[in-house]
């Protein structure tokens, strides 16, 4: 859960860079790849919390349950998963994301 998390937290720092230094379409398609690797990172970061804690994770007391109830709109709004990631393919093409070190 803690790989899923970290590697989100650096992917959001790379598109806020591309935000500012590269033209509007190129950090369109970061922030469209930042949103598919965040659901998915959430999604395993909640599979590995309820196992973790059971029955007690889908209990309305606890913090994990709020989070994992009001998340949902936020994972599926306006579009989730299959969605993002066919919005991100069309968008690209067969030429793929730019990155740090392209020429």
């Amino acid at each position: 859960a803690e790989v899923e998390r970290s590697g989100a937290d650096i992917l959001a720092k790379y598109a806020l860079w591309s935000l500012v230094t590269n033209p509007a379409d190129e950090a369109i398609n970061d922030a469209l790849a930042l949103r598919l690797a965040v659901i998915e990172a959430a999604e395993v970061v909640f599979r590995v919390c309820h196992q973790l804690h059971g029955a007690v994770g889908f209990c309305d007391e606890t913090t994990l349950s709020w989070l994992s109830r009001y998340s949902q709109p936020l994972r599926r709004l306006p579009f989730g998963v299959s969605k993002t990631r066919d919005t991100l393919t069309a968008r690209l093409g067969r030429r793929g994301l730019t990155g740090l070190f392209s020429s």
